[in-house]
């Protein structure tokens, strides 16, 4: 059995995490380690989290780190990959409601596919996905399916080697940063052949954040950089070709 850790970033937003950490905790019987690292909420939400693991029957499991300031992401993300001793780490979003038995199919995709770097569940409303327009994308390895694409944002499970082989993120701040963050990351595993993509059939993460007009909006316009075709030139080198959502 792969050993896996999972991270959980939160900044505010108390009511999005009194609705999604319950869920994630109960949301699977596959066992995981969760890191919690709250950056300086002001809400009540550090309150929360004490509370909440000190009464959870798996509290041995889960480690709450509470920073004074903001640390952003990169930066608890880079120190988790360094600590973490598990086979497959991940993240989930404060914002993100997975979906049950996420976490059995993600590993199992882990387990089945050897150079499936980054796989993840569908944070977008079902109704944007368009398997026309993305059924090239989608590729069978023994028995699983996987619509692939170059970055699939930050909702995911990942081989631990693979990451720290490729480096860690770059943080604000630092020459580098403008490489794109956890975006440009998984674009340069992509190039270099690892599989990078979300598991099929579709697992739905629900996004919580936004306004239901606001948010099928923008989602809408990540979509048209979302789905991009890839191909594979003589030289094994990927190409990506956006296409227009319309």
């Amino acid at each position: 059995m792969m050993k896996v850790d999972i991270l959980y970033i939160t900044y505010n937003r108390i009511q999005t995490t009194m609705l999604t950490l319950p869920t994630l905790l109960e949301s699977t019987e596959y066992p995981f380690a969760l890191t919690i690292v709250d950056n300086g909420s002001e809400d009540g939400t550090q309150e929360y989290l004490k509370e909440t693991v000190d009464n959870h029957t798996r509290s041995d499991k889960i480690t709450l780190i509470i920073n004074h300031t903001n640390q952003g992401l990169s930066g608890p993300t880079n120190e988790f990959w360094k600590k973490s001793q598990a086979e497959l780490v991940g993240k989930i979003d404060n914002d993100i409601l997975v979906e049950n038995a996420w976490l059995e199919k993600l590993v199992n995709t882990h387990i089945t596919i050897p150079n499936v770097a980054v796989v993840g569940g569908f944070h977008f409303p079902p109704e944007v996905f368009n398997y026309e327009k993305c059924k090239h994308n989608i590729h069978q390895y023994n028995d699983i399916k996987i619509l692939r694409q170059p970055h699939i944002g930050g909702n995911y499970l990942a081989k631990r080697q693979i990451l720290l082989k490729n480096g860690l993120l770059e943080e604000p701040g630092t020459a580098n940063f403008k490489l794109g963050g956890w975006t440009g990351y998984q674009q340069r595993l992509s190039k270099k052949s690892y599989i990078v993509g979300y598991y099929y059939p579709l697992i739905y993460f629900e996004h919580l954040h936004l306004a239901p007009g606001r948010y099928y909006k923008k989602v809408r316009k990540m979509s048209k950089k979302k789905y991009l075709r890839w191909e594979r030139t003589a030289g094994e080198e990927m190409i990506y070709t956006k296409w227009s959502w319309d």
